[in-house]
């Protein structure tokens, strides 16, 4: 079934928030140096959330469409800080969780 535009969260507006969002979660105010902050989402937040992080623009509508049908159900993305401060997208540390009807995820389209 088609879905008209209307029925899709502005692709800038998303991307910002879960920018934001992902940002607040990794530096908030005085937190400790070190550890591991998981985030859970939908397809897209896997991209949104590192896209920018890692040094990427927004992607475009019509990209972020074609490329989150990419992104089985219970997907993992893996960015990680060196010690300057970058961030990079990396091969996740454990398997995602996977059903019978999912195609197998590789973790590097969301760098493209």
């Amino acid at each position: 079934a088609e879905m008209d535009d209307d029925t899709f969260i502005d692709s800038s507006y998303h991307s910002k928030r879960n920018k934001r969002q992902a940002r607040s979660r990794l530096n908030p105010p005085a937190q400790p140096q070190g550890g591991t902050v998981l985030l859970v989402g939908h397809g897209a937040t896997l991209d949104t959330c590192t896209r920018e992080l890692v040094g990427g623009a927004p992607r475009a509508e019509r990209e972020m469409l074609a490329m989150i049908k990419k992104i089985p159900y219970c997907s993992v993305a893996f960015a990680a800080q060196d010690t300057k401060g970058r961030w990079s997208l990396q091969k996740p540390p454990f398997l995602p969780a996977t059903h019978s009807a999912n195609n197998q995820f590789d973790w590097n389209v969301l760098s493209s």
